[in-house]
């Protein structure tokens, strides 16, 4: 659904805050309800087209116990177009599918593949909203090796459908 939504930028600004978080402190208890939280906020999103961004901050910090008031910041962007709206509806989708995944490596505790896995979705977010990237460089370099290293078949389906127009 696309939709002039406001708020999606900052929320994508706090998908990434969180995949960070979750990169840095991969074993904080707070992690799979926090993840839980972000895929319920995108199933949102991609159902009614808006976000409340204010309720996502609140419910993020009160179940991580982050820091700083900071860690996930508000900000001021220009309206987004249709197409790069729809642009960023079907990479939350990937966004989504990759909490999925962490949030099933969290569950059996192994720590090192969540971070793989962290690493190489943590920047897509801000890619996606500063357009400060190549698709295809993108899953060369960040999703192939965790493919290599954990699981061959993660997003192949999803790359060739989205890198097909690009």
């Amino acid at each position: 659904m696309v939709s002039e939504n406001k708020m999606l930028p900052e929320f994508l600004l706090g998908l990434q805050d969180i995949l960070v978080f979750v990169r840095f402190k991969t074993d904080h208890p707070g992690n799979l309800k926090i993840l839980k939280i972000a895929n319920q906020y995108i199933d949102s999103y991609l159902i009614e087209g808006t976000i409340d961004y204010k309720s996502f901050k609140r419910e993020t910090y009160s179940y991580c116990n982050f820091e700083s008031e900071n860690l996930i910041p508000g900000s001021s962007f220009k309206s987004l177009s249709a197409e790069r709206i729809k642009e960023i509806e079907s990479y939350l989708k990937i966004i989504k599918t990759a909490i999925v995944e962490i949030v099933d490596c969290l569950e059996q505790k192994n720590y090192e593949r969540t971070h793989d896995l962290t690493d190489a979705i943590h920047a897509l977010p801000d890619a996606l909203l500063h357009k400060k990237w190549n698709p295809r460089s993108y899953w060369k370099i960040y999703i192939k090796p965790y493919r290599r290293r954990w699981n061959k078949a993660f997003l192949v389906l999803e790359e060739q459908e989205l890198l097909k127009f690009s």
